[in-house]
């Protein structure tokens, strides 16, 4: 029984195999990319049918290999089919997957960004590009903004030079290491630029609804003055240290917390300082009755940066979370309440017209008949919807207050917790190029 089961899932791995293939296919010759993952746009030469076919039957060997769990062979053999027919596209769209599968996001990314190339529109190019954002976050890169329509997106990081600045197609667009750079698909040119270290410039292709990482290090000026590079009094490069420090300043120094540095408990240093390699590095401080604080610090050689650390209480703003749910549920019995005020006063309007209706229609000679209605039976009707209508709006303008006072405390008692989601950067100080000091605050926010 177990040999069926498995020859039915490789019969079946081939079938998708196949169907992908047939679906991915380019309709016109595309740029030619070669195996190494790095491909230079360029016409494409005619793909000879029996490398084609050849390239089909790799390809389905692959998608065997990888429905095994065998993702090396898996990677193995899809390269050789994107080297056989760089225009299969399903083959760097399995490339990409198996390359994720195994680990390597890095070129998972590459490959996944080829496939966009060649099928920017096709039935599997959102998951390609949310592949891709999984990708990026496994590797700690900001996290992408939302790109809708004819947009792409470049995220720049200096590894060595804080507070450089990016130009894009000859316009200043901020600073590296923030959100990324909205920008409309096609190849543009960077430049990367900061006081006391030699401008660099990049070109990028970007694809619509993709964020485009750009990693560099700057080179030194040599006939600049330390002081543009570190600050006042700062040693070359070559002399710092190869490690960073980083401080945490807490609001409450009277408690006890327990500091993570990438998910690994770490103490501080007789200077307070915690000794760390330079890069982008998560910080967790916990503490008993508090939430958890997570944000994603950059630390640069020979650097000393303090953060400033404020832990929320558990117990408020699970109070605070009690009362936003308090104030909904009164919303809605409010709204309730307007609701069935305001169907009442309809009934009575209702009744008074029948009343007109009834009067208007009645002959001349039953004048005395005993239901006939007055007048004031009439201005009764009026006067008792006029009071369940003031009654409906007032519920109706108290249901929406209460409403606002439920998302107020919902925003207040939010945990800085988001499953799923690289945590913020934390706010920390900046030296100018003059010596002076400064506040760089880059936030990640997802709706």
């Amino acid at each position: 029984m177990r040999k069926l089961a498995l020859a039915c899932v490789l019969a079946a791995s081939m079938a998708v195999a196949r169907a992908q293939a047939r679906a991915d296919e380019a309709p016109s010759p595309s740029p030619s990319p070669s195996p190494s993952i790095s491909p230079t746009p360029g016409p494409a030469a005619p793909v000879d049918p029996k490398v084609r076919e050849e390239a089909r039957k790799l390809f389905e060997d692959a998608n065997v290999d990888y429905a095994k769990g065998d993702y090396k062979a898996s990677i193995e053999k899809l390269l050789k089919v994107t080297e056989l027919d760089p225009s299969l596209a399903g083959g760097w769209r399995n490339l990409g997957l198996a390359y994720k599968a195994d680990g390597q996001c890095k070129e998972a990314i590459a490959a996944f960004t080829e496939y966009l190339r060649l099928q920017p529109d096709s039935r599997y190019s959102p998951r390609v590009r949310k592949e891709i954002e999984d990708c990026r976050g496994k590797l700690g890169s900001a996290a992408g903004v939302v790109l809708e329509g004819e947009i792409g997106a470049i995220a720049v990081r200096v590894g060595n030079a804080e507070g450089a600045t990016v130009s894009i197609d000859g316009i200043k667009r901020g600073a590296a290491g923030g959100e990324p750079f909205k920008i409309t698909p096609g190849s543009h040119e960077l430049k990367i630029e900061r006081p006391g270290y030699l401008p660099k410039t990049v070109t990028v292709e970007v694809l619509r609804g993709v964020t485009s990482d750009v990693s560099i290090t700057l080179d030194e000026d040599p006939d600049a003055p330390i002081e543009l590079r570190l600050g006042p009094g700062s040693k070359p490069v070559n002399q710092l240290p190869d490690t960073a420090g980083l401080r945490l300043t807490l609001a409450d120094p009277t408690l006890t917390v327990e500091v993570l540095i990438d998910d690994k408990p770490v103490g501080p240093g007789p200077d307070g300082y915690y000794t760390l390699e330079p890069g982008i590095v998560t910080v967790e401080v916990r503490a008993a009755g508090k939430d958890a604080w997570r944000r994603r610090v950059v630390l640069v050689k020979g650097q000393k940066r303090e953060v400033a650390v404020a832990l929320k209480s558990t117990a408020v703003r699970a109070r605070g979370r009690k009362l936003a749910w308090i104030a909904l549920g009164v919303s809605g019995a409010l709204l309730a309440t307007g609701v069935t005020f305001g169907l009442m006063e309809n009934d009575k309007s209702e009744s008074a017209r029948d009343i007109i209706y009834a009067e208007r229609a009645r002959p001349g000679s039953a004048a005395g008949a005993a239901d006939i209605k007055t007048r004031a039976d009439y201005d009764a009707l009026i006067d008792d919807g006029k009071t369940l209508g003031l009654v409906s709006n007032i519920s109706y303008g108290l249901a929406a207050i209460s409403l606002g006072a439920s998302v107020y405390f919902f925003v207040k008692s939010r945990s800085d917790e988001r499953p799923g989601l690289a945590p913020g950067f934390a706010v920390s100080p900046t030296v100018n190029p003059k010596g002076g000091v400064g506040m760089a605050v880059t936030r990640t926010v997802k709706w």
